[in-house]
């Protein structure tokens, strides 16, 4: 409920609305007024609002312009939304008038693409905080940790980059989902003769170029790539998969988000290098896939809480866990088998999945949920030929079979899978045919089983990661197809399916980036932000408002705005002088007609 009156709005913010929430007696809970004498003063009035309220500075964002180069749109046929690139100095009609392409935050779209300039591959990505940011690594000669922000829009240039002269070999990076902690992985020479390397693990964040601690294994690596690296969700647990050829066991070394000593070291009799791994998202849980070897170690107390041999039954890089490791999956020829722990710590099988031994387990994703499996396998002797499998461990029985049968003599290989924690929606990464008849990015809608982002790259996808709610996707990918000898590509990021809460703009001090909320045109809207949220949500059971997720006591209510044709009110946000580096803001938004709160919020950590 709130009343307005020319230079003075009076916020009677959550009045009603939290006390529904929280099920109580509608009262007054805060009365705050906030004088706006004119416009010209709106970016004083918010930095002297942050600093009341001790938010330390807001945020804003504003459309993409037509990029001359290569690129793609959205266009709609009876598969679902598919994006198309296509190399122009003028926006097709179809992308709208002037030329320019609206970053709607309802839009399923590229929203950018960082290009190589065929001196490196694009090879490895993650997309960490909240989907906010994207983390990459790549150069042979000269190694670039980089980070960029998923706000950005037009130019895809790095908040910041670590550049290291160094031969450097086997990339890989790990972010987040929750929190800022990056990590990246190379290995590096450890002599002067060439000839043996270490593996050497960085820890990133926000704040600037320069890694927060580096670790060196101890670890004599003889031309082998099985080093592996993962953090948990709230960026607690860090741990670091290095195998001793000598031995032939993989050391597991576990860290904190603050040392590079680590808390806990282990080795692991896996006979051979490990294939595949997974953290459990809260970082409880270990799964790890050797050539003849499949455990579970639980990192709670350091210990194998499960371990299989798989001789005569060799799996290439099949294994994956449910967000508190309840469940677990593991993969042979022609066999899918899912395990569920017991009180007891005890795990046992769930299910199993007997397909032809011919096809072979690539690439197994299981919801963070533990509710869906989505599996990908290839067709031994027609590598062109793909199948994906959706299982409902719920019911114990598999919902889907897609079939991503390519044409010519290029391997079609199912390279990457990505689930979001819900299990509704999943990402597929492929190598792509060589007649061009599977694409090499697909989303689909779980319920549905239709494609609502498709992508045909000039290349082949080397990784990928969603964020945990299925909005965002970030891909690396080759510029030409794996199987063709050629470097370049690109990193890119999509946003996928409805988003009605999206930031745009480069969210750095100084700078002003636009908050777009997504409602019916004519809508009054209304954005909140917040230093924090609620560990548990709020949520509106009696008139059904939706769910608070912003904790009411550190909310600074934004202006009142109103939905454009283009069905989006966009409140602009000043990010002042003098706020922090790494400093987050948390957003969500009210429709002010109907009373209810926007589906999803957003976060927003300022850069360099």
């Amino acid at each position: 409920m709130r009343w307005a009156r020319e230079g003075c709005i009076t916020v009677l913010l959550s009045a009603s609305l939290l006390a529904r929430l929280s099920g109580g007696t509608p009262k007054v809970i805060s009365v705050k007024s906030i004088d706006f004498p004119r416009p010209r003063y709106l970016s004083l009035l918010f930095f002297a609002l942050a600093s009341s309220s001790s938010l330390g500075g807001l945020c804003s964002a504003q459309g993409q312009s037509w990029i001359p180069q290569q690129r793609r749109w959205v266009t709609t046929d009876g598969g679902g939304l598919e994006l198309r690139r296509e190399s122009s100095e003028t926006a097709p009609d179809t992308v709208g008038a002037g030329g320019s392409q609206s970053m709607l935050a309802g839009s399923t779209e590229l929203i950018w693409s960082l290009t190589s300039d065929e001196s490196w591959i694009a090879e490895t990505v993650s997309l960490g905080n909240q989907g906010t940011q994207v983390f990459t690594e790549y150069g042979f000669y000269v190694n670039h940790a980089e980070l960029l922000s998923s706000h950005t829009v037009g130019d895809a240039s790095p908040a910041w980059s670590d550049q290291q002269a160094m031969l450097n070999f086997e990339r890989q990076v790990a972010s987040s989902k929750s929190a800022d902690v990056h990590l990246s992985l190379h290995q590096v020479y450890a002599d002067a003769a060439l000839f043996q390397r270490r593996a050497v693990l960085r820890r990133y964040s926000s704040a600037g170029a320069g890694s927060s601690w580096s670790h060196e294994s101890d670890i004599l690596i003889s031309n082998h790539a099985h080093s592996w690296c993962a953090v948990s969700d709230d960026g607690e647990a860090i741990v670091l998969l290095v195998y001793d050829q000598a031995q032939g066991k993989t050391q597991l070394s576990l860290f904190g988000p603050d040392s590079n000593v680590p808390t806990h070291q282990a080795y692991l009799t896996t006979l051979a290098g490990v294939e595949s791994a997974d953290l459990s998202r809260d970082g409880s849980t270990l799964v790890v896939s050797a050539p003849l070897k499949q455990l579970v170690y639980d990192l709670t107390i350091g210990e194998v809480a499960h371990e299989t041999y798989t001789f005569g039954q060799p799996q290439y890089g099949g294994s994956s866990s449910s967000g508190d490791g309840s469940r677990v999956v593991f993969g042979t020829p022609g066999f899918v088998t899912v395990m569920e722990r017991n009180g007891e710590g005890i795990y046992s099988e769930l299910l199993a999945l007997d397909l032809p031994s011919a096809h072979m387990l690539r690439a197994p994703a299981l919801s963070d949920d533990g509710t869906t499996l989505v599996a990908g396998f290839q067709k031994a002797g027609q590598l062109m030929d793909a199948r994906i499998v959706v299982v409902d461990l719920e019911q114990g029985a598999l919902s889907y079979q897609l079939d991503l049968d390519g044409g010519g003599q290029l391997q079609n290989l199912v390279e990457d899978i990505q689930v979001s924690a819900d299990g509704s929606r999943f990402a597929i990464g492929m190598w792509g045919d060589e007649d061009d008849l599977v694409p090499e990015v697909l989303v689909y809608d779980r319920d549905l089983m239709l494609p609502v982002l498709t992508d045909h790259l000039p290349g082949s996808v080397n990784s990928m990661d969603f964020s945990s709610t299925g909005d965002y996707l970030t891909v690396a990918s080759k510029g030409v197809h794996a199987n063709v000898w050629g470097g370049g590509g690109s990193v890119s990021l999509y946003r996928v399916g409805l988003v009605d809460v999206a930031i745009n703009g480069a969210p750095v001090v100084g700078a002003t980036v636009d908050v777009e909320h997504r409602v019916r045109e004519g809508t009054s809207s209304q954005v909140l932000v917040s230093t924090g949220l609620l560990d548990t949500p709020l949520e509106d059971s009696l008139y059904g408002a939706g769910k608070l997720y912003l904790d009411p006591e550190l909310i600074v209510e934004l202006p009142l705005t109103t939905a454009d044709g283009s069905h989006l009110a966009i409140s602009p946000f000043l990010i002042p002088q003098g706020v922090a580096v790494g400093t987050s803001y948390y957003m969500q938004a009210i429709d002010l007609d109907d009373g209810s709160l926007s589906r999803d919020w957003t976060k927003l950590t300022v850069l360099p």
